[in-house]
């Protein structure tokens, strides 16, 4: 519990300082603007429900509200810019880490530390693999999807499996919203790392009701 609770103190001092940085470097290469009180709202409200979601498992709740900051300013980027930031997705596998080691203190057990680490190279070497066959994902969606398989595998396996679905579906919403507005862009650029965050945060909204 302890090492979840300063991974939540320093992903929020993250939000608060470099990070912000950060949007505002990709806000000056992309000529875009993203108000920081929209983020801070947005951040403020989806940890807060996390956590009263999941305040029954307190160690996931605190690895989820730490990682919560680093998943949006992530989203927000990719949507707008197509990119997720290495020290991003790096900072957040840090945390999930954590999180796991945490949990198996808590537990008394490693078995998560196992369901977490195999579930987690395993949705590596399948995205790698669609990367590599460039079927529509990049470099920073390989590196984000296990990170969140990992981080539902601290559920259980039923959690991997409603984080799949979730994905899907909001993956393929997605892009069928891209394919409708290339007629207007005239190219489609889908950012999936939205769909592979809000999925993880979906299905462990199920595993928590």
């Amino acid at each position: 519990m302890f090492i979840s609770v300063v991974c939540l103190a320093l992903s929020w001092a993250w939000i608060s300082l470099p990070g912000l940085r950060l949007v505002s470097k990709y806000e000056r290469r992309y000529s875009f603007q993203l108000r920081r009180s929209s983020l801070h709202l947005l951040i403020g409200v989806t940890a807060i429900t996390m956590w009263m979601l999941l305040y029954n498992h307190t160690v996931i709740a605190a690895t989820v509200s730490a990682l919560i900051p680093l998943l949006v300013t992530a989203g927000a980027i990719d949507i707008l810019a197509h990119r997720l930031p290495l020290i991003l997705t790096t900072l957040s596998s840090l945390i999930v880490a954590l999180g796991v080691f945490a949990l198996a203190i808590d537990q008394s057990s490693f078995r998560v530390v196992g369901r977490s680490l195999g579930f987690g190279l395993l949705a590596f070497v399948i995205m790698l693999l669609i990367f590599v066959l460039r079927l529509g994902v990049g470099f920073g969606d390989v590196l984000i999807f296990p990170i969140m398989t990992a981080l539902c595998a601290m559920g259980d396996a039923s959690v991997v499996l409603w984080q799949l679905l979730f994905t899907g579906v909001f993956g393929g919403f997605h892009a069928l919203y891209a394919t409708a507005r290339k007629s207007q862009r005239g190219t489609t650029v889908i950012a999936y790392g939205p769909s592979i965050i809000g999925g993880a945060l979906a299905a462990l909204i199920v595993y928590a009701l």
